[in-house]
């Protein structure tokens, strides 16, 4: 048996979600939307991190190769160096530390740094003063040098590189140097062989007799060595074993501390929580860079103590047995 079907006769009515299914919807909708904006920071944190990560990857074997070489081969490296800061401290004898600031040739003029404030206008200016060892003599003293730089990127984005046009008075635009990564690099030069006490006489440099019997001359990371001066006058083998000894003259162990970003706050320069450490191995004697054969003192940087150096493996004395120069 069929049965007619019912059939309203009002208005036949469209089916659709109700205001309470819509509000339902959009609250979770709302709620992912929340937690999505809440990852997207954080994402964006690693990305940048990573970022910064992978250029100071590229930027440490750079300098290291840069410091092997005394400077030679890269004359673009004063486009991105901003300052470098030297602290010169006495360890061992009387008088207060002193500071030496220079800045790059681009670097706000605006932006104080110590005296004297020398500008480096060449990239052996720049590396004979990284090169500069973290422990030295001079007249029977031994100084502590820590040499920081503030560096803008080799490396990274493209409008953050740096070409001077070669026209005279020439200045990159504030952009170029603010898309740029600043990070401080902290540069200590220390030999890789120390000398042992020596027990011969020391001639005619009586400033030295306290200094023999306190650090024997191979305390403070063998800074007598590294001090060229110093080094003529000794006679003996034992103490001319820096000139006899490949190893003990030649051989020097480079430690790179990378601090990122920097950024400055007022006068004030504040580094992030970024590091990292490059260590290398250099062959070379440090030479002085400044000196003239009629004066033996004019070895020091105008306006400061500092005695800048360079690496130089060119007449290096490989022969273990030959008598000293």
């Amino acid at each position: 048996m069929n049965l007619p079907l019912h059939r309203s006769k009002g208005p036949r009515r469209a089916d659709g979600f109700t205001m309470v299914e819509l509000a339902m919807c959009i609250g979770i909708v709302a709620f992912a939307m929340v937690a999505i904006l809440g990852v997207l920071p954080l994402g964006l944190g690693v990305q940048r991190q990573n970022r910064e990560e992978t250029i100071v990857e590229q930027e440490g074997p750079l300098w290291v190769d840069l410091i092997r070489r005394g400077g030679i081969g890269w004359d673009e490296v004063t486009n991105y160096v901003d300052s470098v800061v030297i602290e010169h401290t006495p360890v061992n004898g009387s008088g207060a530390g002193q500071t030496f600031g220079f800045r790059g040739p681009f670097y706000p003029a605006s932006n104080p740094v110590p005296a004297p404030g020398a500008t480096l206008t060449t990239p052996r200016d720049i590396v004979t003063l990284l090169s500069i060892p973290r422990f030295e003599a001079d007249r029977g003293i031994i100084y502590s040098n820590r040499v920081t730089a503030i560096c803008r990127s080799f490396s990274g984005d493209l409008n953050s590189q740096i070409r001077p046009t070669g026209t005279a008075g020439f200045l990159p635009a504030d952009r170029q140097l603010d898309d740029a990564l600043r990070y401080q690099m902290q540069v200590d030069l220390t030999p890789a062989v120390q000398l042992p006490s020596l027990p011969g006489t020391l001639g005619n440099v009586q400033s030295m007799a306290a200094l023999t019997t306190g650090v024997q001359l191979g305390g403070y990371l063998d800074a007598i060595r590294l001090d060229t001066n110093l080094v003529k006058v000794l006679t003996s083998p034992e103490e001319r074993r820096s000139s006899r000894d490949a190893l003990a003259g030649t051989v020097y162990n480079l430690r790179l501390t990378f601090r990122w970003p920097v950024f400055r706050v007022g006068n004030d320069i504040s580094v992030g929580p970024g590091q990292r450490v490059f260590s290398a191995q250099i062959v070379g004697k440090p030479r002085f860079a400044i000196q003239v054969p009629s004066n033996p003192e004019a070895v020091f940087r105008p306006g400061t103590s500092l005695r800048p150096r360079r690496f130089d493996d060119s007449g290096l004395n490989r022969n273990l047995t030959s008598s000293p120069p």
